[in-house]
């Protein structure tokens, strides 16, 4: 490789590959796409070819990204992780409220 290609592709910082690193399946995050967001969950990373696939709340795939596309979108903030215990308690909430309305009925 000549020093005008390594310069030519972008190095995303080892922070953001780390992070990249830390996503397990069932991670749920925001993805921000021609101002507009979609929250959607990484259903499958695939070793072998070094892809993360993510669905929407229907399980349908929004985003693949390889690992350095997705540090990269990551860094951009185009990508945001969101706080899964946050998204449980929420979750929770709305059963407890719908399930107390229907008693009342």
């Amino acid at each position: 490789m000549t020093p005008d290609a390594a310069e030519s592709e972008p190095e995303v910082a080892e922070e953001w590959l780390k992070r990249a690193d830390g996503l397990r399946v069932g991670s749920w995050i925001e993805l921000s796409r021609d101002g507009t967001k979609v929250r959607c969950k990484l259903a499958a990373f695939i070793k072998a070819t070094g892809k993360y696939i993510f669905v929407n709340r229907s399980g349908a795939k929004v985003a693949e990204y390889h690992r350095e596309n997705l540090a990269t979108a990551m860094a951009a903030s185009e990508i945001t992780l969101l706080d899964d215990g946050l998204i449980f308690d929420r979750a929770l909430e709305s059963i407890i409220d719908n399930l107390r309305s229907s008693r009342k009925d």
